[in-house]
């Protein structure tokens, strides 16, 4: 997985061990795998998702070397300060649009960084995948987590500068190798086009959001 290099390089100038991680929406654990390959094989990991299927797996792959709770991004279940470092990559854009709650989550139960990767772009974009045979369902998931929302720096910026004591930079992820997936897995799967990633029409220009508390 491509962010789990880039996470890690970010992460390698930061962490140091005996710090503790909190991955929200850590799906079964993938971003685990990687930390530990490239970061330290002992690293005290927290996962944290949505969808307890996807805890349940981790639990059960990962055996107790690692902790994972089921919850929701916009009410967090641990204290202030509780995680020296907490990362979210990949699920912003899947959230309902509105940032500034999920945001200020994140940031509260960090002691010093909050990493988030999402998607930005020119102008604020709502993107709702809705398939006919889902749109009815009873499944909560697949109704409320179908988003593929874009959001502006201009935008992300300003909601951060209402959150007091913290310092931010928006960095570009855009060190992909090339790759097309779409004879294997169709039209709408994901290939790379110069520097961004695209799937069907929507144009993936990931970035990092790097947040720090001040002292």
């Amino acid at each position: 997985m491509e962010s789990a290099k880039s996470l890690a390089k970010i992460l390698d100038s930061t962490y140091k061990k005996g710090m503790k991680i909190l991955d929200v929406g850590c799906g079964p654990g993938h971003f685990l795998v990687s930390l530990r390959k490239r970061i330290d094989p002992e690293i005290n990991y927290t996962g944290y998702d949505f969808t307890q299927k996807y805890v349940d797996m981790a639990n059960d792959h990962f055996k107790g070397s690692a902790k994972f709770y089921q919850g929701e991004v916009s009410d967090i279940k641990f204290e202030d300060a509780a995680f020296d470092i907490v990362m979210c990559n990949n699920v912003l854009l899947h959230l309902p649009p509105n940032l500034k709650k999920p945001l200020s989550e994140l940031i509260r139960v960090s002691k010093k960084l909050t990493i988030v990767r999402t998607l930005f772009g020119k102008g604020n974009y709502i993107v709702k995948d809705v398939n006919y045979e889902e749109e009815f369902s009873e499944d909560l998931e697949s109704q409320k987590y179908l988003y593929y929302n874009i959001y502006t720096t201009e935008y992300v910026t300003k909601l951060l500068s209402k959150i007091p004591n913290i310092s931010f930079k928006i960095i570009e992820d855009n060190n992909f190798t090339e790759f097309d997936n779409r004879t294997e897995c169709g039209e709408l799967a994901t290939r790379t086009v110069g520097n961004l990633q695209i799937s069907g029409n929507i144009v993936f220009d990931w970035r990092y959001i790097i947040i720090e508390k001040s002292e």
